[in-house]
């Protein structure tokens, strides 16, 4: 790749040594160890390792152009791909799963926001929906948005309702192994919560009720 940015005016003669020839994934032959390049190249790429010094030998050559989707366009975009069909997943589920992630995301945690996440959440919910795990989808969709916040985790076990039926313990768990931060996190986080308006979910009402009767009955 160094050699083909050297001269991006001219032709270049690329040599290179590999112990596995490489072969053309159309044509299926194999590639000369050393040609003539008359081509441009763009790479597009969504991602880069900018530690690694190979790719720094490249950006030193190349003329980098990068283009990022301000998040209200991406957002209308999506809105207009959710009114698709889309395999076994209804409108309203389409609906269902852009606007609770729209609402569980902003400019901090969007960096995975994008086209092919939106088609992967269609199938976290499809798959909560044929396992009966109720809205299971939504931690697993949390987890694609970097930067994930202790108070969206927390309010997404509590809204989840096959968590309900738990103890606030395995609640607690559930917080440790999805963030590896602490107890006392998970309580603060939920604090924050409560003072900001959150309501606790009826279900998570009545099993606190539960709870607090079964204790009192040990008493």
């Amino acid at each position: 790749m160094k050699q083909a940015f050297e001269d991006k005016h001219s032709d270049r003669n690329i040599m290179y040594v590999t112990p596995k020839p490489i072969k053309d994934p159309e044509t299926g032959d194999y590639v000369p160890y050393a040609f003539t390049l008359h081509a441009r190249i763009i790479i597009i790429t969504n991602q880069l390792n900018r530690k690694s010094p190979h790719v720094q030998a490249i950006l030193t050559r190349i003329t980098p152009v990068e283009v990022n989707v301000p998040r209200k366009e991406l957002l209308k975009l999506m809105h207009q791909i959710a009114e698709q069909n889309y395999e076994d997943i209804t409108l309203d589920e389409r609906r269902e799963v852009l606007n609770w992630l729209e609402t569980k995301s902003d400019e901090s945690n969007s960096e995975n926001l994008n086209i092919r996440t939106l088609f992967k959440w269609y199938g976290y919910k499809i798959n909560s929906r044929r396992h009966n795990k109720g809205d299971f989808w939504k931690m697993k969709c949390l987890n694609m948005l970097k930067k994930e916040n202790a108070e969206i985790i927390v309010q997404a076990i509590l809204e989840d309702k096959d968590l309900a039926s738990l103890s606030e313990d395995d609640r607690i768990v559930a917080f440790i192994e999805k963030t590896g931060k602490s107890r006392a996190t998970y309580f603060r986080a939920k604090k924050r919560l409560i003072k900001g308006g959150f309501k606790m979910p009826k279900f998570d009402e009545v099993q606190n009720g539960a709870e607090k009767v079964s204790e009192e009955t040990k008493a």
